[in-house]
Protein backbone atom coordinates (compact mmCIF):
# COMPACT_ATOMS: atom_id res chain seq x y z
CA UNK A 1 0.00 0.00 0.00
CA UNK A 2 1.57 3.07 -0.51
CA UNK A 3 0.99 6.61 1.39
CA UNK A 4 -1.78 7.80 -0.91
CA UNK A 5 -3.62 4.90 -0.43
CA UNK A 6 -3.75 4.92 3.29
CA UNK A 7 -4.76 8.11 3.00
CA UNK A 8 -7.73 7.84 0.70
CA UNK A 9 -8.76 4.78 2.81
CA UNK A 10 -8.06 6.87 6.33
CA UNK A 11 -10.18 10.04 4.99
CA UNK A 12 -13.01 8.27 3.47
CA UNK A 13 -13.66 6.05 6.59
CA UNK A 14 -12.66 7.88 9.60
CA UNK A 15 -16.20 10.26 9.56
CA UNK A 16 -18.19 6.57 11.08
CA UNK A 17 -14.97 4.44 12.01
CA UNK A 18 -12.86 7.44 13.88
CA UNK A 19 -11.16 5.51 16.43
CA UNK A 20 -10.42 2.52 14.29
CA UNK A 21 -9.16 5.13 11.76
CA UNK A 22 -6.86 6.63 14.63
CA UNK A 23 -5.57 3.18 15.05
CA UNK A 24 -3.71 3.08 11.55
CA UNK A 25 -1.89 6.23 11.72
CA UNK A 26 1.67 4.62 13.01
CA UNK A 27 0.76 2.40 9.70
CA UNK A 28 0.22 5.49 8.02
CA UNK A 29 3.67 6.96 9.07
CA UNK A 30 5.59 4.07 8.10
CA UNK A 31 4.55 5.01 4.59
CA UNK A 32 5.54 8.41 4.58
CA UNK A 33 8.31 9.29 2.26
CA UNK A 34 8.34 13.12 2.34
CA UNK A 35 7.50 15.67 4.12
CA UNK A 36 4.26 16.59 2.16
CA UNK A 37 3.06 13.10 3.14
CA UNK A 38 3.93 13.94 7.09
CA UNK A 39 1.97 17.42 6.78
CA UNK A 40 -0.75 15.16 5.58
CA UNK A 41 -0.53 12.53 8.22
CA UNK A 42 -0.31 15.52 10.56
CA UNK A 43 -3.85 17.22 9.60
CA UNK A 44 -5.76 13.60 9.68
CA UNK A 45 -4.27 13.39 13.01
CA UNK A 46 -5.45 16.38 14.15
CA UNK A 47 -8.79 16.11 12.72
CA UNK A 48 -9.59 12.72 14.26
CA UNK A 49 -8.65 13.76 17.85
CA UNK A 50 -9.80 17.22 18.02
CA UNK A 51 -12.95 17.08 15.75
CA UNK A 52 -14.09 13.11 16.33
CA UNK A 53 -12.13 11.76 19.36
CA UNK A 54 -11.73 15.24 21.25
CA UNK A 55 -8.95 12.93 23.00
CA UNK A 56 -6.56 16.12 23.16
CA UNK A 57 -4.10 14.87 25.41
CA UNK A 58 -3.64 11.87 23.54
CA UNK A 59 -3.59 13.42 20.03
CA UNK A 60 -0.93 16.13 20.85
CA UNK A 61 1.17 12.98 21.82
CA UNK A 62 0.74 11.24 19.25
CA UNK A 63 2.05 14.00 17.09
CA UNK A 64 4.67 14.56 19.14
CA UNK A 65 5.90 11.12 17.77
CA UNK A 66 5.22 11.82 14.57
CA UNK A 67 7.55 15.09 14.63
CA UNK A 68 10.32 12.73 15.28
CA UNK A 69 10.16 11.72 12.06
CA UNK A 70 13.34 12.45 9.73
CA UNK A 71 10.74 13.86 7.21
CA UNK A 72 9.60 16.54 10.37
CA UNK A 73 13.30 18.24 11.48
CA UNK A 74 13.92 21.22 9.50
CA UNK A 75 11.13 20.86 6.73
CA UNK A 76 7.79 23.00 7.24
CA UNK A 77 6.02 19.39 8.59
CA UNK A 78 8.06 20.43 11.72
CA UNK A 79 5.76 23.65 12.02
CA UNK A 80 3.05 22.03 11.22
CA UNK A 81 3.36 19.47 14.15
CA UNK A 82 3.80 22.43 16.54
CA UNK A 83 0.92 24.09 14.98
CA UNK A 84 -1.46 21.05 15.42
CA UNK A 85 -0.05 20.30 19.02
CA UNK A 86 -0.35 24.15 20.32
CA UNK A 87 -4.16 23.52 18.73
CA UNK A 88 -5.27 20.50 20.77
CA UNK A 89 -3.71 22.24 24.19
CA UNK A 90 -6.12 24.75 23.08
CA UNK A 91 -8.78 22.34 22.72
CA UNK A 92 -7.77 21.05 26.01
CA UNK A 93 -7.70 24.36 27.46
CA UNK A 94 -3.92 23.79 28.84
CA UNK A 95 -2.31 27.38 27.48
CA UNK A 96 -3.43 30.66 27.11
CA UNK A 97 -2.75 32.19 23.77
CA UNK A 98 -2.32 35.17 24.73
CA UNK A 99 0.38 34.54 27.21
CA UNK A 100 2.17 31.56 25.81
CA UNK A 101 2.21 30.55 22.04
CA UNK A 102 5.10 27.48 21.98
CA UNK A 103 7.52 30.12 19.82
CA UNK A 104 4.80 29.87 16.96
CA UNK A 105 4.79 32.54 14.09
CA UNK A 106 1.77 34.89 14.18
CA UNK A 107 0.71 33.20 11.44
CA UNK A 108 1.09 29.67 12.77
CA UNK A 109 -1.10 30.87 15.84
CA UNK A 110 -3.95 32.16 13.99
CA UNK A 111 -4.04 28.58 12.38
CA UNK A 112 -3.96 26.89 15.60
CA UNK A 113 -6.57 28.81 16.96
CA UNK A 114 -8.64 28.50 14.04
CA UNK A 115 -8.04 24.78 14.16
CA UNK A 116 -9.16 24.81 17.95
CA UNK A 117 -12.53 26.90 17.00
CA UNK A 118 -13.93 24.45 14.49
CA UNK A 119 -13.20 21.61 16.93
CA UNK A 120 -14.88 23.54 20.05
CA UNK A 121 -17.55 25.05 18.20
CA UNK A 122 -20.89 22.40 19.23
CA UNK A 123 -19.70 21.56 22.43
CA UNK A 124 -18.28 24.96 23.63
CA UNK A 125 -19.20 27.48 21.53
CA UNK A 126 -17.89 30.29 23.59
CA UNK A 127 -14.57 29.47 23.71
CA UNK A 128 -14.35 28.57 19.98
CA UNK A 129 -15.84 32.25 19.73
CA UNK A 130 -12.90 33.16 22.25
CA UNK A 131 -10.10 31.67 19.99
CA UNK A 132 -11.77 32.62 16.63
CA UNK A 133 -11.90 36.42 17.98
CA UNK A 134 -8.59 36.14 18.83
CA UNK A 135 -7.27 34.73 15.36
CA UNK A 136 -9.21 37.58 13.56
CA UNK A 137 -7.07 40.25 15.97
CA UNK A 138 -3.77 38.96 14.83
CA UNK A 139 -5.00 38.84 11.45
CA UNK A 140 -4.24 42.60 10.97
CA UNK A 141 -0.69 42.36 11.44
CA UNK A 142 -0.07 39.84 8.57
CA UNK A 143 0.33 40.23 5.15
CA UNK A 144 -2.28 37.76 3.52
CA UNK A 145 -1.84 36.41 0.21
CA UNK A 146 -3.80 34.01 -2.43
CA UNK A 147 -1.06 31.24 -1.52
CA UNK A 148 -1.18 31.65 2.55
CA UNK A 149 -2.36 28.91 4.48
CA UNK A 150 -3.52 31.31 7.35
CA UNK A 151 -6.21 32.72 4.82
CA UNK A 152 -7.53 29.73 4.28
CA UNK A 153 -7.53 27.96 7.21
CA UNK A 154 -10.00 30.89 8.22
CA UNK A 155 -11.77 30.58 5.14
CA UNK A 156 -12.24 26.53 5.77
CA UNK A 157 -12.67 27.33 9.69
CA UNK A 158 -15.56 29.58 8.96
CA UNK A 159 -17.41 27.65 6.42
CA UNK A 160 -16.81 24.14 8.06
CA UNK A 161 -17.66 25.98 11.75
CA UNK A 162 -21.22 28.05 10.10
CA UNK A 163 -22.27 24.62 8.44
CA UNK A 164 -21.79 22.43 11.16
CA UNK A 165 -23.69 24.51 13.42
CA UNK A 166 -26.79 25.35 11.09
CA UNK A 167 -26.84 21.45 11.40
CA UNK A 168 -27.89 21.46 14.79
CA UNK A 169 -31.91 21.08 15.50
CA UNK A 170 -31.84 23.57 18.04
CA UNK A 171 -28.91 26.29 19.17
CA UNK A 172 -27.95 28.40 21.81
CA UNK A 173 -27.76 32.00 21.89
CA UNK A 174 -23.56 31.30 22.15
CA UNK A 175 -24.12 28.85 18.80
CA UNK A 176 -26.04 31.39 16.71
CA UNK A 177 -23.66 34.34 17.41
CA UNK A 178 -20.47 31.81 16.72
CA UNK A 179 -22.35 30.40 13.58
CA UNK A 180 -22.35 34.34 11.90
CA UNK A 181 -18.88 35.05 13.14
CA UNK A 182 -18.08 31.95 11.26
CA UNK A 183 -19.72 32.57 7.72
CA UNK A 184 -18.65 36.30 8.19
CA UNK A 185 -15.50 35.11 8.39
CA UNK A 186 -15.46 32.50 5.77
CA UNK A 187 -16.81 34.29 2.90
CA UNK A 188 -14.15 37.82 4.11
CA UNK A 189 -11.43 34.65 3.38
CA UNK A 190 -12.14 32.64 0.30
CA UNK A 191 -11.97 36.22 -1.09
CA UNK A 192 -8.25 36.17 -0.77
CA UNK A 193 -7.68 32.20 -0.27
CA UNK A 194 -10.00 31.36 -3.00
CA UNK A 195 -12.05 31.66 -6.51
CA UNK A 196 -15.23 32.92 -7.51
CA UNK A 197 -16.94 29.83 -7.19
CA UNK A 198 -15.40 29.72 -3.23
CA UNK A 199 -16.43 33.16 -2.67
CA UNK A 200 -20.00 32.52 -4.24
CA UNK A 201 -20.24 29.32 -1.90
CA UNK A 202 -19.66 31.23 1.39
CA UNK A 203 -22.26 33.89 0.26
CA UNK A 204 -24.55 30.99 -0.28
CA UNK A 205 -23.25 30.05 3.55
CA UNK A 206 -23.93 33.05 4.90
CA UNK A 207 -27.61 34.00 4.03
CA UNK A 208 -28.07 30.22 4.82
CA UNK A 209 -26.40 31.09 8.46
CA UNK A 210 -28.65 34.27 8.59
CA UNK A 211 -31.54 32.33 7.72
CA UNK A 212 -30.98 29.73 10.67
CA UNK A 213 -30.54 32.82 12.78
CA UNK A 214 -33.68 34.20 11.59
CA UNK A 215 -35.49 30.61 12.86
CA UNK A 216 -33.67 31.14 16.32
CA UNK A 217 -35.47 34.70 17.01
CA UNK A 218 -39.11 32.94 15.74
CA UNK A 219 -38.52 30.68 18.74
CA UNK A 220 -37.80 34.02 20.95
CA UNK A 221 -40.48 35.73 19.30
CA UNK A 222 -37.83 38.73 18.46
CA UNK A 223 -39.77 39.71 15.31
CA UNK A 224 -37.31 42.39 15.05
CA UNK A 225 -34.27 40.14 15.01
CA UNK A 226 -36.31 37.64 12.50
CA UNK A 227 -36.74 40.64 10.36
CA UNK A 228 -33.49 41.85 10.30
CA UNK A 229 -31.52 38.41 9.94
CA UNK A 230 -34.07 37.74 6.77
CA UNK A 231 -32.89 41.00 5.14
CA UNK A 232 -29.75 39.96 5.77
CA UNK A 233 -30.17 36.39 4.35
CA UNK A 234 -31.58 37.83 1.33
CA UNK A 235 -28.64 40.29 0.73
CA UNK A 236 -26.07 37.51 0.30
CA UNK A 237 -28.44 34.88 -1.08
CA UNK A 238 -28.94 37.88 -4.56
CA UNK A 239 -24.83 38.21 -3.83
CA UNK A 240 -24.25 34.08 -4.64
CA UNK A 241 -26.77 34.48 -7.19
CA UNK A 242 -24.70 37.38 -8.92
CA UNK A 243 -21.52 35.77 -8.92
CA UNK A 244 -23.17 32.83 -10.43
CA UNK A 245 -24.84 35.09 -13.16
CA UNK A 246 -20.98 37.06 -13.86
CA UNK A 247 -19.11 33.63 -13.92
CA UNK A 248 -21.53 31.30 -16.35
CA UNK A 249 -21.40 29.54 -13.07
CA UNK A 250 -22.35 25.68 -13.44
CA UNK A 251 -26.28 24.39 -13.33
CA UNK A 252 -24.95 22.82 -9.76
CA UNK A 253 -24.34 26.62 -8.39
CA UNK A 254 -27.17 28.70 -10.13
CA UNK A 255 -29.65 25.54 -8.73
CA UNK A 256 -28.08 25.92 -5.18
CA UNK A 257 -28.77 29.86 -5.81
CA UNK A 258 -31.95 29.61 -6.05
CA UNK A 259 -33.22 26.98 -3.54
CA UNK A 260 -31.43 29.69 -1.06
CA UNK A 261 -33.57 32.16 -2.85
CA UNK A 262 -36.60 30.35 -2.06
CA UNK A 263 -35.88 29.30 1.41
CA UNK A 264 -35.76 32.65 2.09
CA UNK A 265 -39.42 33.25 0.76
CA UNK A 266 -40.77 30.53 1.79
CA UNK A 267 -39.82 31.56 5.72
CA UNK A 268 -40.21 35.16 4.93
CA UNK A 269 -43.92 34.87 3.85
CA UNK A 270 -44.97 31.65 5.71
CA UNK A 271 -47.60 30.71 2.30
CA UNK A 272 -46.35 27.37 1.38
CA UNK A 273 -48.75 27.72 -1.50
CA UNK A 274 -47.40 30.98 -3.37
CA UNK A 275 -44.23 29.60 -2.20
CA UNK A 276 -44.61 26.56 -4.10
CA UNK A 277 -45.62 28.31 -7.43
CA UNK A 278 -43.07 31.27 -7.10
CA UNK A 279 -40.32 32.65 -9.46
CA UNK A 280 -37.42 31.39 -7.67
CA UNK A 281 -39.44 28.08 -6.67
CA UNK A 282 -39.58 27.82 -10.48
CA UNK A 283 -36.05 28.55 -11.25
CA UNK A 284 -34.68 26.22 -8.76
CA UNK A 285 -36.54 23.31 -9.96
CA UNK A 286 -35.81 24.04 -14.00
CA UNK A 287 -32.29 23.98 -12.64
CA UNK A 288 -32.37 21.25 -10.82
CA UNK A 289 -33.48 19.44 -14.10
CA UNK A 290 -29.74 20.79 -15.92
CA UNK A 291 -28.11 18.45 -12.92
CA UNK A 292 -26.21 15.43 -13.99
CA UNK A 293 -27.54 12.54 -12.52
CA UNK A 294 -24.81 12.63 -9.61
CA UNK A 295 -25.45 15.91 -8.61
CA UNK A 296 -29.50 15.05 -8.52
CA UNK A 297 -28.79 12.57 -6.47
CA UNK A 298 -27.07 14.93 -4.42
CA UNK A 299 -29.58 18.28 -4.52
CA UNK A 300 -32.83 16.14 -4.38
CA UNK A 301 -33.14 16.50 -0.80
CA UNK A 302 -32.83 20.19 -1.18
CA UNK A 303 -35.37 20.52 -3.67
CA UNK A 304 -37.39 18.10 -1.82
CA UNK A 305 -37.40 20.62 1.39
CA UNK A 306 -39.01 22.91 -0.65
CA UNK A 307 -41.69 21.42 -2.21
CA UNK A 308 -42.88 20.47 1.46
CA UNK A 309 -43.76 24.01 1.93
Amino acid sequence: MTFTDFLNTAWSQHGQQPQQTAGTIEAGLALCSSPADLIALVNLTTHLYSEHLHKFVEGERLLREIGKSDFAKGTPAEFAVTRSAMALRLCEGSVDPRTDRLGLTPGDLVRSLATAASALAVRDSARAESYLNQALETVPALELSSSDGVARSLAVTGNNTASSLEELPERTKDQTRLMLLAAETGRKFWEIAGTWMEAERAEYRWAKSCLSAAGDSLQTADATARNQFLNEAQKHAELCLKICQENDAPALEFFFAYECLASIEVTSTDASTENSSGAVFKQAREWFEKLSSDDQAWARKSLEALSKH
